[in-house]
């Protein structure tokens, strides 16, 4: 931001997960819009800790907008990796921001709805509104990714769900199957038990 020398008006909080709302203090004169159910995932999340930027910062208007004349779109994508997922499309360069919906090279957090999740990834493989992915963990990627995305979600569904899952085999399946992923430690072990169906 430095380097361009070009203040930023406002910025967008895709989702509750304090890994992407907790730097907002860094920046504590830059509204975060998003959307009202966003914004009270994280007052649960960090009672009275929230952010004044998050906060008291506008809405998020879902749809097409522009912002300093470049068309962008915002869509809410609902009971994946989070609650709500918001995901922004610009259409001239052909890039979709969508954060926690695809990892690259780290482990996926469980999510709630694992066949929906599936689903909205396979509309987006068939979107042609863009072919470059920035994600919310691992470096940005092609459209090819979100193939890599969906075989991920579908063995950690099976693994989880299957008649004698048991969260420790769920964990040692998704490390044999991907052992040169991060996130281990927390993602698979935490997480897996966290999210064990009940």
């Amino acid at each position: 931001i430095k380097q361009i020398g070009k203040p930023v008006a406002k910025a967008v909080l895709s989702h509750e997960h304090p890994d992407h709302w907790s730097g907002t203090v860094a920046m504590p004169d830059v509204p975060f819009e998003t959307l009202p159910a966003i914004r009270a995932d994280v007052v649960k999340e960090a009672g009275d800790r929230i952010p004044t930027n998050v906060a008291n910062s506008p809405d998020l208007v879902l749809g097409h907008t522009e912002i300093d004349g470049v068309p962008i779109e915002f869509r809410n994508i609902t009971h994946t990796e989070s609650n709500n997922m918001i995901v922004a499309v610009l259409p001239e360069q052909r890039v979709a921001v969508v954060q926690d919906l695809v990892f690259s090279g780290v482990y996926f957090a469980p999510g709630y709805d694992r066949p929906k999740w599936i689903r909205d990834l396979e509309s987006f493989r068939d979107d042609p509104a863009f072919d470059t992915l920035l994600l919310g963990h691992g470096t940005p990627s092609n459209r090819g990714e979100l193939d890599v995305a969906i075989q991920y979600l579908k063995l950690l569904t099976e693994v989880m769900d299957g008649p004698d899952a048991t969260p420790e085999k769920a964990v040692k399946a998704m490390q044999d199957a991907y052992p040169s992923y991060l996130g281990a430690d927390f993602v698979l072990e935490v997480l897996i038990p966290e999210y064990w169906p009940s």
